[in-house]
Formats: structure tokens, sequence, C-alpha cells
């Protein structure tokens, strides 16, 4: 076989090449929010995902307001309503109370998963948005645990979305429970495998709070600055609407400080990973994530037996095997002979917890 006879197994440019491209322009249904490309709204069962979701697809329909506040642009919507029949979306419609129009497509049945979706694509180009509520239906899954399994619908997904241009929204379930988690890692607590987070280029997580028709919303992209919202349902939009900015720093996961605060306990005696899922009641999988985080910031060490130790505690057992430093126990570690620049230098230990973490 000829080198012309081979199949092209790659293509290559330059960065010269890229600059000197002209691109389309892709205009994003809500920009800084609901990006074009493949986007996940995550929340737990009874979170109104689906309810939003029929709100969403209305106001693209007419380029009106989603929340309240939110200018999308208008579009032709493809809504998968596959956990709704046609009486149950004729009765939000009604409580929506939105004029109807011919740009708001809904399929409440649909077989076939991405590979129909294609073909409707390329059959209705027109189309800019496609909501599927929810993926598992859309496209069982046979093992959703499986990252291997869940990443590969979801790439499938995210390969059309970026082949026709469009925003693709999955809906999907948090795991049971994990509504009471107060934001706690909340990129950990979709349901299934963590393929689900991996393969997306923005997730919307909205959580609802325990008894009240109240609850915040969290925006973080691949593209796009993170952000938070303060929401509540409001009955005349029959969804929810956002009422204020909420601070980064309450809807931060606090998945990496409750790690700290077990390992800081446990001292130079370390923790596996297996002891800390067990003792902060979480997935291996979803520590031995935040443990890797942690170690690519210094903060924690893998040492023998497969244990974890903070880094302070990494630095006072390298002092202890040294023949030139001296432990005091106090707050500073003093070392035994004169450097060269100075005396009498002490190493401070290094601060205490941060909780301000992710």
């Amino acid at each position: 076989m000829s080198t012309t006879d081979k199949p092209k197994l790659w293509q290559r440019k330059t960065a010269l090449e890229i600059l000197n491209t002209e691109y389309p322009v892709i205009e994003d249904i809500a920009p800084g929010i609901i990006t074009t490309g493949l986007v996940g709204v995550v929340a737990p069962p009874k979170g109104l995902k689906s309810i939003s979701m029929l709100h969403l697809g209305t106001a693209c329909s007419y380029g009106g307001y989603f929340m309240g506040s939110i200018r999308v642009k208008k579009c032709i919507v493809l809504y998968l309503a596959l956990e709704d029949g046609e009486v149950r979306i004729k009765t939000r419609l009604i409580k929506q109370g939105k004029e109807a129009n011919n740009n708001f497509y809904i399929c409440t049945q649909w077989k076939g998963g991405t590979k129909t979706l294609r073909a409707y694509l390329i059959e209705y180009p027109e189309t800019g948005l496609v909501i599927i509520d929810t993926l598992f239906i859309f496209s069982p899954i046979q093992d959703s645990n499986s990252y291997t399994d869940t990443y590969k619908i979801l790439s499938e997904l995210q390969t059309l979305a970026k082949d026709f241009n469009i925003c693709i929204i999955v809906v999907h379930h948090t795991r049971k429970g994990s509504h009471r988690n107060n934001g706690e890692a909340w990129a950990d607590e979709m349901m299934g495998s963590n393929g689900f987070y991996a393969a997306l280029d923005t997730i919307i997580y909205i959580q609802k709070k325990d008894g009240k028709n109240e609850g915040i919303m969290r925006v973080r992209g691949r593209d796009i600055e993170e952000k938070c919202y303060e929401i509540v349902f409001d009955p005349d939009l029959f969804s929810w609407r956002i009422t204020g900015e909420g601070s980064i720093e309450k809807a931060e996961p606090q998945a990496r400080a409750v790690i700290i605060e077990a390992l800081e306990k446990a001292g130079s005696e370390g923790m596996t990973n297996g002891e800390l899922a067990k003792k902060l009641d979480k997935s291996p999988s979803a520590v031995g994530n935040r443990l890797k985080e942690l170690q690519g910031m210094g903060r924690v060490y893998k040492v023998s037996y497969g244990k974890y130790i903070l880094s302070q505690f990494h630095e006072v057992s390298h002092m202890n095997n040294s023949e030139n430093v001296k432990v005091d126990n106090k707050e500073s570690f003093t070392l035994s002979h004169t450097p060269r620049d100075s005396e009498n230098v002490k190493v401070q230990k290094p601060a205490e917890k941060e909780l301000d973490i992710y």
C-alpha cells in the first residue's frame, strides 16, 4: 500500500493555521449559562427539572426569558419528554401560561438513541436546542456505574452538538438522598459513574431545599465563569425564578475540606482511601478523585501501604529521619545546625486547615 493509499487516522493543523482560520460564530442559548455543546441539568428527584426544561423550551421557542431574567436565543426546540405523557405536558403548558407556537416540538416516545437523533438533525437542521429528559430513558446504559459505558453515550451526544453547532441538554438525577448534603461535593452526587460529569461542556445543578420552594442553582463549564444563583419556585411562571446571586464560597462543595479534617485528626498515621470513604460515608471513587486533586495541589502525600497524610505531617516525618533536624513539638521546627545565610532560622508549620477550597 502506497503512502497515498493509507487511511487518514489523524488531522493536524499548526497553531498559526488555527489562528488564521475564520470559524463560524457560535451563539449560545444563554451566554455564560446555557452554552453550545453538551449541557447537563442535574437535580434530585422531585427537583422540578422537567418543569424547568419545559419552561426553557417554551422561552427559546419565542426568544423570551428563562427563570424570569435569563434572556435566551430564539430557536427551534426539540424536547424529548420521555418521563411524561402528553396530558401532563398540556397541563404544565397551561399553568406556565405561554402562548403556543410552531417552534417547539415535543416527543414523548423515542427509539434509537443517538443514531436516531443524528438522523433527525439531518432532516431538520434548523433545530437549535435539543432537551433530553432523561438520559437513561433516551439511551439505557447497561451498567450505569461504568465510566466507559456512560462516557461513550455522552461523547456521542457531545459530537452531535459540535457537528451541528447546537446545544444538547441532558437531564439527569442525583443519587437518592444527595439533596440532604447541603451542597457538599455536588459534582460527585450524580447518579452513576463520574463519566457523566467528565463528558459535559457545562453542568447546571439545581438543589431544592427540604420542605421549601426555594433553592440554589450552580453553573460550571469548560469555558464559562462559575456562577451561583438563589432561586425560588414561582407559581406564576410555574417554574424556578432567579432571585439573586449566591456566593461561590457558599455553593462550593466541601469534599476536600472534610478529607483534610479527617487526615488532620489521623496525624502522621494517615488513612487509606477506603478508610476515608468509610469514615466520611462516601464512595471510594469520589474520595479518590478528591485525593488526587489534593495531591496535585501538594496538600496531601501518599505514603507506604496506600495511606495518605497531610503535607505538614509528611514534612515532619522527613525531618524526624534527618540527623540535622530536631523536632521540638512546638509551633516551629528549629534547625540544629547553623544555616549559611542566617542564624536561628525557624521553619513555620503550614497554616491550619483551609476551608476555602475548590
